[in-house]
């Protein structure tokens, strides 16, 4: 592995906690907007219904495609074999621990962790990362829901 697909599998699998962070607004923003449209509709003002609908709409599409980078994040990790390299993968980019943290629960010294991680990021599957290499976009280039 080269270490431009090195890096592009890092950077695809650290993409997990900028989505789980853009997942967490998106929620918010559907939350608020869902409110304030039944407050018009309580009030009987349905002159913004259409533009309130159409924000509900681009959130929903917004969760889904996180909610799908998520899962194709998932599936790039469960391509590895070894299931001591996946659960360094898992606890790394998904519970965000750091590799200090990994090696003290796994009983092993910080520096056999790096080797063990840069392993377990050699062993991800190429095919499983170029999905995101073809969309060509990061997580946080999604735009965000405007304000109503």
């Amino acid at each position: 592995m080269t270490d431009t697909e090195f890096n592009a599998v890092k950077a695809f699998l650290s993409a997990y906690r900028y989505t789980e962070l853009d997942l967490r607004v998106r929620r918010a923003e559907l939350t608020r907007l869902t409110a304030r449209k039944e407050a018009l509709i309580l009030e009987g003002n349905t002159d913004l219904l259409f533009h309130l609908e159409h924000a509900i709409c681009a959130a929903k599409d917004a969760i889904r495609v996180l909610c799908t980078r998520q899962a194709e994040i998932e599936a790039a990790i469960d391509t590895v074999e070894s299931a001591a390299l996946r659960e360094i993968l898992t606890q790394h980019y998904i519970c965000a621990l750091d590799l200090k943290e990994i090696a003290e629960r796994m009983h092993y010294s910080d520096r056999h962790m790096r080797r063990l991680h840069r392993k377990a990021i050699e062993s991800v599957s190429l095919s499983a990362v170029s999905p995101f290499k073809k969309r060509g976009s990061s997580p946080r280039t999604l735009p965000l829901v405007k304000r109503i």
